[in-house]
């Protein structure tokens, strides 16, 4: 089942699943609708909000390194990496060390408004005019 990082026009992002891209683009659509038109999103009577782009993975983005277990390589060369960032001439600081090795498995990264807030890879965007003109 795919997942879709739907991005709005304030820069809050949610995280969606369907069967497909169809399933999904119906319920974006109505949502960019009730946006348009100044409606609720729903039952709690906030008001929706524009749909400005929708991100599509094959396995949920946050799911990245979601056990903390990477290639020994991988380890490897975020250990080096940080070592050599962090170094004080002859020492290193463990605390910064350790926040270093955190911060490569993490799945989230600091993102412009409009832009994926994972560090994973989209399989693909879909085009906004398929919400857009349904609205």
């Amino acid at each position: 089942m795919p997942f879709y990082e739907v991005i709005y026009e304030t820069g809050e992002h949610s995280v969606v699943s369907g069967d497909d891209d169809a399933q999904v683009l119906r319920g974006i659509a109505e949502q960019h609708r009730r946006a348009t038109q100044g409606e609720p999103g729903g039952p709690s009577g906030i008001m929706a909000v524009r749909v400005k782009r929708v991100l599509k993975y094959d396995e949920h983005p946050g799911s990245r390194y979601e056990s903390q277990a990477v290639p020994v390589k991988m380890a490897k060369d975020l250990f080096d990496a940080a070592v050599k960032d962090n170094a004080m001439g002859d020492l290193v600081s463990i605390p910064e060390i350790v926040a270093a090795l955190r911060e490569g498995v993490n799945a989230l990264v600091t993102s412009g408004p409009h832009e994926s807030n994972y560090k994973a890879q989209e399989v693909g965007e879909l085009d906004s005019k398929l919400w857009e003109v349904a609205a």
